[in-house]
């Protein structure tokens, strides 16, 4: 689970989860601290009746979220902001959705770090070949990279607090595999 001075005690959130993917990251989030669980894709997944949490069945945009100004408690993207086509705008939309007090938590792969270009040669790559895909392409489908998108959540929310842990813990950005960012509006 979780672990954040931010996310401590925050308990009956309701939260909106960016680019759920097939749904795989509702589990790490503490269930004890939300009510109500949104999920939103491009593309989502044509079945939800076995998943967690609450689908928006139609696709829906990272940077035109179709809800109210601040209506989430908590906003959370995973890998997302890479594929953007205007990441700034897009966390200005982040910001507009989630109220005040809230949080946003970004997970942003460190995007060309030595680490994640090894482990990504050493293991899915391998996959993506036999399942078709050119292996070239993840690169291709980043837009920016680590240090570009960090520097625009810093410049977008100065005048918030904000939080960084990497995995690995103790090593420098272009070692790791990704950041979590915890930012509170």
């Amino acid at each position: 689970m979780e672990a954040s001075e931010f996310l401590y005690g925050n308990f009956g959130q309701r939260v909106l989860e960016v680019g759920a993917g097939s749904g795989q990251h509702v589990t790490f989030v503490d269930p004890d601290s939300w009510v109500e669980y949104i999920q939103t894709d491009l593309r989502p997944p044509e079945s939800t009746a076995e998943l967690l949490g609450t689908w928006i069945a139609t696709p829906v945009n990272a940077d035109t979220l179709p809800f109210a100004d601040q209506s989430f408690d908590r906003l959370i993207s995973t890998c997302v902001l890479a594929h953007t086509d205007e990441p700034e705008e897009t966390l200005r939309e982040w910001r507009r959705v989630v109220r005040t007090g809230g949080v946003i938590t970004l997970y942003l792969p460190c995007e060309s770090s030595l680490l994640l270009n090894f482990a990504r040669l050493l293991g899915p790559r391998q996959a993506r070949i036999k399942a078709g895909f050119d292996s070239r392409i993840i690169y291709l489908d980043h837009r920016y990279n680590y240090r570009y998108l960090r520097t625009l959540v810093e410049l977008e929310f100065a005048e918030n607090q904000i939080q960084t842990k990497r995995f690995p813990r103790p090593f420098p950005w272009w070692l790791s595999w990704w950041e979590i960012v915890q930012i509170k509006i």
